[in-house]
């Protein structure tokens, strides 16, 4: 705010520069003369907006038209409009007389009306017009804060109301009731790695025996009935199978994977599974990479593939919220690549799904996380493809690079998934095995619908017992 006041008269300019200055003293504000007008600047909160004014003080005229040097008039208006803010007179008295002044907006009482303490007159009654101004802005403040929040609270329930009326429901975590044990632990780096122990799970119908599964302490699944025998003195070269549920043989007893027969198979060759259910390629990277640290490299490592790899390999948001949706603890972490500017892998930290307070109660809610974990996601599925391949090019490079055979199986692909891969890989001259077959309804676990029986787990052995045979006798 400008503040310009101007006096008639040398008493009157004397009376604005006390004015001004005492102002200015008070708001520690800049102030400087020009000509006979004195100008200091603030800004005024007055309605949100600051206000330029003008106080002209007018020498009231005596009688014949000569001034009056004990009466006159004061104005005040805004600087550059018409608007009238104040008008009012005051009179010079003595003694212990008091001076009012009053307008619509300010009032000056009870100042003794002399050259010194004119200033401080005029500075207590701007103050309280400031004090009301301010406080009417307060309120207007209040009101419409008030009326945003109401509005933005009917609009949540409409919009509430609508998503449920089309079918949406908030955020429900599922539960498949079988009193299956968890046979996974969160890892740092991994997100998750198979839990150590012997367990037994409900069978997925009726008038079958339980399934077994039997975890290792280093995180592998049994290929024989002595698992327990350590490795160390063993002469005989290592297999080591990585990949998911698939190759590790989720809905199967440890019997009928296919790892467990490729071991009764080659007796000569120590064979692991390290697979993981739940598992793409970037993490049966990263699952060689660690048990690297354990073991020496091994003589032929299986990597094997199926199409849903891709999207976990990036960490699609709805692999993620698939994961949080049925996962015990509600939550799971995910580590993900995606593929720099020269095709190289760049690397992520795990990354969960949203868990936002409310979401099991507000549609809104639910769906607002669900809008959110879409935008951070950014467009890295559309490149899922090629970070799978990359992934496969560094699982080569690794087992290279330690002197072992790398092959990939291909389990279960989508027809055209399968033939880019496959075509991909002899571009890459990485040594690949077509082992994907038909999921018939025969070579599924029935009651459980979705991974491979026994039948098909001897499918998928004769197959890589072929390339097996091959890659070990070459070397």
């Amino acid at each position: 705010m400008r503040c310009l006041l101007q006096g008639e008269a040398e008493h009157r300019t004397l009376f604005a520069e006390f004015s001004v200055r005492a102002l200015a003293d008070s708001y520690r504000l800049p102030v400087r003369r020009r000509k006979n007008r004195l100008h200091a600047r603030a800004m005024a909160p007055i309605g949100g907006a600051p206000i330029v004014g003008l106080l002209r003080v007018v020498p009231r005229a005596r009688a014949r038209g000569q001034p009056d040097p004990e009466q006159f008039d004061i104005d005040w208006t805004c600087e550059g409009t018409d608007e009238f803010l104040g008008h009012g007179s005051a009179r010079h008295l003595t003694g212990n007389d008091r001076a009012r002044y009053r307008s619509n907006h300010v009032e000056w009482e009870n100042c003794v009306w002399r050259r010194r303490t004119v200033a401080s007159c005029y500075l207590a009654a701007f103050m309280k017009f400031m004090k009301k101004s301010e406080e009417s802005a307060l309120t207007n403040w209040a009101r419409v804060a008030g009326l945003s929040v109401a509005t933005t609270l009917v609009s949540l329930a409409a919009i509430e109301m609508t998503l449920r009326a089309v079918g949406n429901e908030p955020w429900r975590v599922q539960t498949l009731d079988r009193n299956e044990p968890t046979v996974h632990e969160p890892h740092p780096e991994l997100g998750w790695r198979n839990r150590p122990g012997r367990y037994e799970i409900p069978a997925y119908t009726a008038g079958t025996a339980p399934l077994t599964q039997t975890l290792l302490e280093d995180g592998s699944r049994a290929t024989r009935a002595d698992p327990g025998v350590a490795a160390a003195g063993d002469p005989r070269p290592e297999l080591w199978l990585l990949g998911g549920s698939f190759t590790k043989g989720t809905a199967v007893s440890d019997q009928q994977t296919f790892g467990w027969k490729l071991q009764s198979r080659f007796p000569a060759i120590r064979v692991r599974n390290f697979a993981t259910g739940g598992y793409g390629t970037y993490q049966s990277l990263l699952m060689m990479e660690h048990q690297l640290l354990s073991y020496p490299a091994p003589a032929l490592v299986v990597y094997g593939y199926i199409s849903d790899h891709q999207a976990r390999n990036v960490a699609t948001w709805q692999w993620l919220a698939h994961l949080s949706r049925y996962s015990s603890r509600g939550h799971i972490d995910v580590p993900f690549a995606t593929v720099g500017g020269n095709g190289q892998l760049v690397r992520h930290a795990p990354q969960r799904y949203p868990a936002w307070p409310l979401r099991t109660s507000l549609v809104t809610v639910a769906s607002a996380q669900q809008v959110f974990a879409k935008l951070r996601e950014g467009n890295r599925a559309d490149r899922r493809e090629a970070v799978t391949l990359a992934a496969i090019r560094e699982l080569n490079a690794l087992s290279k690079s330690r002197g072992s055979e790398f092959v990939v199986v291909l389990l279960n692909a989508l027809r055209e998934d399968r033939h880019r891969m496959l075509a991909h890989l002899r571009e890459a001259e990485i040594d690949a095995a077509d082992c994907a077959k038909p999921l018939t309804p025969d070579r599924i676990v029935e009651g459980e619908g979705v991974h491979p029986n026994e039948s098909m787990h001897a499918l998928y052995a004769e197959c890589l017992a072929k390339r097996i045979t091959g890659v070990m006798a070459a070397r």
